[in-house]
């Protein structure tokens, strides 16, 4: 079976960096497009085009990259989200990171660095795939009511499984591991259901 082709988009309103960002990518066997501004990736997201990894400038115009990040993870949260700048103040990097990028990375940067952070993006996105396919809970109707305590499995404060007991959530995190040791850290957390929208409210 041939192995999926990851696609990587770069945005940067400043052609020769998102050029250069490119060629590294491309350089290394990576599928890449290059896009001038965030709402040019955005409109692609939004008619269907694959993306598993988008790099952005963080001082982009008219969409900033912060901007451009909230959207994305919003409405694509299953994209990751690498912001580069030369901005160094860290109340920034706290706001990018909040928000949801996987990695903040520091202009200027060496291709191996580039590389790194790229893959480690991408094998994250994918560890997140196969965990949340392994730990799905049974298909069911939701029969809960407001009150109702649930218990979410996290990895990276994430929620991939709301299970109707600790115990369960456990279950689902031991079968997963057994397969995959070297996984990670997780954590289960209650939390009380907040109405018939399924709305979560830390408990």
């Amino acid at each position: 079976m041939p192995v999926e082709q990851k696609q990587i988009f770069v945005v940067d309103d400043e052609e020769v960096l998102r050029e250069t960002i490119c060629s590294m990518l491309t350089s290394a066997g990576l599928q890449c497009k290059a896009f001038g501004g965030g709402l040019d990736a955005l409109a692609l997201l939004d008619a269907g085009e694959k993306c598993d990894l988008l790099i952005t400038d963080l001082m982009n115009s008219p969409l900033d990259g912060i901007s451009l990040l909230e959207r994305v993870k919003k409405e694509y949260p299953k994209v990751e989200v690498i912001i580069v700048s030369e901005v160094q103040d860290d109340s920034v990097k706290e706001q990018c990171y909040r928000i949801g990028a996987f990695l903040y990375l520091q202009e200027p940067f060496e291709r191996t660095q580039l590389l790194d952070a790229v893959n480690l993006a991408l094998e994250y996105r994918s560890l997140k795939a196969r965990v949340t396919e392994q730990v799905r809970p049974p298909k069911r109707e939701p029969d809960f009511t407001t009150g109702t305590v649930l218990f979410a499995l996290l990895l990276n404060k994430s929620a991939i499984g709301v299970y109707s007991s600790h115990e369960e959530a456990e279950a689902a995190w031991n079968a997963f591991h057994d397969q995959n040791p070297a996984a990670g850290a997780f954590a289960i957390k209650p939390f009380k259901l907040d109405g018939p929208a399924m709305i979560y409210r830390p408990y």
